[in-house]
């Protein structure tokens, strides 16, 4: 432990260890060394201010050391990369931006040729438009119907719905071909099952009990679909009518000695994809009768 003492002394070998952040003398650029004593020095940093050459199209930042006062000199091909497309926009394609003085409309970039994908693509526009086919139409047609006891399980358990969304978005965003799931109760394997199938994913059930599980499997046509059932169910709740501030008109009346005692009720608390019981407070027991006053 050291007493007192002034930062980045040379004398003591001391340093609050935070960056400098001093502007440079470039004017541009903030100091990034830990606290120091001496001179900031000459500042290192990339340049970062935009190429002229590639405005208005890129704002593209010059990549050299920093050179201020001096202004850029783009001699120098630009390497920040643009994309190009087919004419159909489908292809795309990240190049080199390549302006410079000598250059000054970049290298020639041979256009996108459209490929049979990009045919289809466009038979099928034809086809959609005229058909009367809009994109709101054909997302009312994917759009998903669960099944009543699929809400009815999701409603009563609302986490645990959380934690197996979540669980499949993961899965389907992923490289994995299958993936076992944590152990839990029969009810929940089947609820599992049931929504894997609306996810066009297989399940087959692995472990022997109380370790049994559902593994996953992909298929080629397995997706996310279109709305979650928690997104579902969440549309499908009308909202409560507001009722205004309401008043106890028994506050204002004399104590009474009769206390409502509240029942017991035994809970299960939903802890990831098992039970977990949660604690409950036991209510103490209150006499009828008044008390008694001993002189």
């Amino acid at each position: 432990m050291l007493s007192n003492v002034k930062c980045s002394l040379e004398t003591e070998k001391v340093s609050c260890g935070a960056v400098c952040g001093q502007l440079m003398d470039c004017g541009y650029h903030l100091c990034e060394r830990l606290c120091h004593a001496d001179d900031c020095g000459p500042c290192k940093a990339p340049c970062g201010k935009p190429r002229k050459l590639c405005l208005p199209s890129g704002h593209h930042p010059c990549t050299r050391t920093c050179h201020a006062p001096a202004s850029c000199l783009e001699d120098e091909p630009c390497e920040a990369l643009v994309t190009i497309t087919c004419s159909c926009g489908r292809l795309r394609q990240s190049v080199h931006c390549g302006r410079c003085t000598t250059v000054p409309m970049g290298r020639p970039q041979a256009a996108l040729k459209c490929n049979n994908d990009c045919a289809v693509a466009k038979r099928n526009a034809r086809l959609a438009d005229a058909l009367g086919i809009t994109a709101e139409s054909r997302e009312k047609a994917l759009a998903v119907t669960y099944h009543e006891s699929l809400v009815a399980f999701a409603r009563a358990n609302e986490k645990f719905l959380t934690v197996v969304e979540k669980a499949f978005h993961d899965f389907v965003t992923s490289q994995k071909k299958t993936q076992v799931l944590p152990h839990m109760p029969p009810e929940r394997r089947k609820f599992v099952h049931d929504l894997a199938a609306v996810y066009r994913l297989d399940t087959e059930m692995v472990d022997q009990e109380p370790n049994r599980s559902v593994c996953l499997i992909r298929r080629l046509d397995t997706r996310i679909p279109t709305p979650l059932l928690s997104a579902s169910i969440a549309a499908s709740v009308p909202a409560m009518p507001s009722l205004g501030k309401l008043v106890d008109l028994r506050a204002s009346s004399a104590p009474s000695w009769r206390v409502a005692a509240t029942p017991s009720v035994s809970k299960t608390a939903v802890s990831g994809w098992g039970h977990r019981p949660a604690s409950v407070t036991p209510v103490a027991a209150v006499s009828n009768q008044p008390s008694r006053l001993t002189a």
